[in-house]
């Protein structure tokens, strides 16, 4: 799908990207940064599709506006872009990734390595193939290790022509100042649970309506959690880590720092649940995680309001520093610790 069908909500970035391929200005280097889940992914390969479509289309910026209000599209005519075709061999090739001018990095264990940049190094020496421009997208560039982000450093310093790099990531602050300030940064917000709905709607079959209300509430703005299996997984840890903490205290292990990262991100999620229930609980409506009312509601009712939002500043402080590549062990102590002195 183009850039404009694909991407629900994401107004303002879709605007940006459109707007550069329609006026020939298309940067070397773009940072997408937003939450995971959020559609950053998408929205790179949806655009490096459409700059090398090879019979691109003209879109306006809010083609919605004609079918509310005709007369303000009338007295305010929306500037037209260029979006993909979807339909040519080119669009075809980027949407399965197949395409030869196309080249996308993962983290490996948690990690982008040097030897991972040196072949983005070597892919990007060689003109395009069949396209105007060879895309890379590393997604997950904050997963670069010292060793890698020196090494690419050097690639955007001198870009090879006729290419673009994407960075996609849920934390920019970790990437090195250098490589942030060589890039367009392009920001993706949440998105609006209606837009959730959509989403998921869409890309997941078989939802009933209270499942899907569910989803889109829990996904938080980010329908990709839903989508791509997460939210299950991420149900069983809340599950697990609300049980932990109706028994007076928490379990838990992680694997690596991505891990460490979701948890806590789920268990602000928890917290966030808890105040809600403290300060109003008898709106259902407002909980994310309604499948466990009864003990959050339980959790709530065991600690002060006071507590709960000081735990709840704190982990959040200290995941502020997560890209300082903390110890996991000693970051899970002291959050351990930290809630067994809230509780007791």
């Amino acid at each position: 799908m183009s850039l404009l069908n694909a991407i629900t909500g994401h107004d303002r970035p879709k605007n940006i990207l459109l707007g550069s391929i329609g006026t020939a200005r298309v940067a070397t280097t773009y940072l997408f940064t937003g939450e995971s889940g959020i559609g950053k992914r998408l929205a790179a390969i949806e655009f490096a599709g459409a700059v090398n479509c090879l019979n691109p289309v003209k879109v306006t910026r809010n083609p919605q506006l004609a079918t509310r209000n005709p007369q303000s599209a009338a007295r305010s005519p929306q500037p037209e872009y260029l979006d993909a075709c979807d339909s040519c061999s080119s669009c075809r090739k980027f949407s399965s990734l197949l395409h030869p001018d196309l080249k996308v990095v993962e983290a490996d264990s948690g990690l982008i390595k040097i030897d991972t940049i040196r072949e983005v190094q070597e892919f990007l020496s060689f003109t395009p193939y069949e396209g105007r421009k060879k895309v890379v997208i590393i997604d997950g560039a904050e997963c670069m290790n010292p060793s890698a982000s020196n090494a690419f450093l050097k690639t955007l310093e001198e870009p090879p022509p006729d290419s673009v790099i994407i960075l996609v990531t849920m934390a920019p602050d970790r990437l090195l100042d250098t490589i942030r300030s060589r890039c367009f940064v392009v920001r993706f917000s949440p998105l609006s649970i209606g837009a959730c709905r959509e989403v998921i709607s869409r890309k997941v079959s078989g939802l009933d309506a209270e499942t899907l209300e569910s989803l889109a509430a829990f996904s938080m703005g980010r329908p990709g959690v839903a989508i791509q299996g997460e939210g299950a997984m991420a149900r069983d840890t809340i599950s697990g880590m609300v049980h932990d903490i109706v028994g007076g205290g928490l379990s838990f292990q992680w694997k690596d720092r991505t891990d460490m990262d979701q948890w806590c991100n789920l268990f602000l999620m928890v917290l966030r649940d808890m105040i809600v229930m403290k300060i109003n609980p008898d709106d259902r409506g407002l909980l994310i995680n309604r499948w466990l009312e009864s003990e959050i509601s339980a959790i709530s009712r065991s600690m002060e309001l006071e507590e709960m939002l000081r735990l709840y500043s704190e982990v959040s402080l200290l995941m502020a520093h997560f890209r300082f590549n903390l110890n996991t062990s000693i970051v899970s102590n002291y959050i351990k610790s930290m809630f067994v002195n809230r509780v007791t």
